[in-house]
C-alpha cells in the first residue's frame, strides 16, 4: 500500500512538472502578434537605395537661327549617377522643327553626352545641382549652316524625389558648339535647352 501512495505521488509531481514546462516557455516567447505589432499613425516610406537611375525628357530648345524665345521642341534618354556631392550624366538628345515663326525647319542632335554634375544639398529630397560637360553633336538649319563636332555646356537644375524610386527634374541646358570637324555657314551661336524629366 506504502510502495503505491509512493508511486502515485511521484507519477501526478512528474505529471505536474512537466505540465507547467510548455506554460513557462510560452510566457517567455513572444507571439505573432506582437512581433507584427505596428504602432498606429506610423508611415512606411519606400525608398531606392540606387546611386543611379535611367530617364527619359522631353525637351524645348532654342530654334537657332530664329528670333529669340522661339522654341522647338524635342526628347532625350539618358543615365545618371550621383555619390554625395558628385554626379555624372550621361544622354543622348534630338530636336527637330519650326519655330513658332514656321520659318526654316532646324535639326539638333547630340550623342553623347557627358556632363559633371555638383548637387548642394544631397542628402535632402530635392537639390538643386550645377555642373558642365562636352558632347559630340551636329546642328543643322537648312539654311547653309551646319555644324558637326564636338560642344561644350553648362547646365543648372532642381532635382526633385531623389529617395524614392521615381525621380523628376527640371534643367537648362546651354551648349555651345565649340570644335568643328566640319562646318559651313557661320559658325553657329549657343543653343539652350529647357528639360523636363523623369526617371526610375
Amino acid at each position: 500500500m506504502k510502495k503505491t501512495i509512493i508511486t502515485t505521488l511521484l507519477t501526478l509531481t512528474a505529471a505536474l512538472g512537466f505540465a507547467e514546462e510548455p506554460a513557462l516557455i510560452q510566457q517567455q516567447l513572444p507571439t505573432t502578434t506582437d512581433v507584427l505589432r505596428v504602432p498606429p499613425n506610423t508611415q512606411i516610406e519606400i525608398s531606392s537605395k540606387r546611386d543611379w537611375f535611367l530617364y527619359v525628357k522631353m525637351i524645348a530648345a532654342d530654334s537657332y537661327p530664329e528670333k529669340v524665345a522661339d522654341f522647338i521642341p524635342g526628347f532625350g534618354l539618358g543615365f545618371r549617377f550621383a555619390q554625395g556631392n558628385h554626379g555624372l550624366d550621361i544622354s543622348s538628345t534630338g530636336v527637330r522643327g519650326h519655330g513658332w515663326s514656321k520659318g526654316t525647319r532646324n535639326y539638333f542632335w547630340s550623342f553623347p553626352k557627358a556632363s559633371y554634375l555638383y548637387y548642394f544639398s544631397p542628402a535632402q529630397q530635392q537639390s538643386f545641382y550645377a555642373g558642365g560637360g562636352l558632347a559630340w553633336g551636329g546642328i543643322d538649319t537648312k539654311d547653309g549652316t551646319s555644324f558637326l563636332g564636338i560642344s561644350s555646356n553648362a547646365v543648372l537644375g532642381l532635382e526633385m524625389f531623389r529617395k524614392a524610386a521615381f525621380r523628376t527634374f527640371v534643367e537648362l541646358n546651354v551648349n555651345q558648339p565649340t570644335i568643328a570637324r566640319s562646318a559651313t555657314g557661320p559658325f553657329p551661336g549657343p543653343v539652350a535647352e529647357i528639360s523636363v524629366g523623369a526617371g526610375f
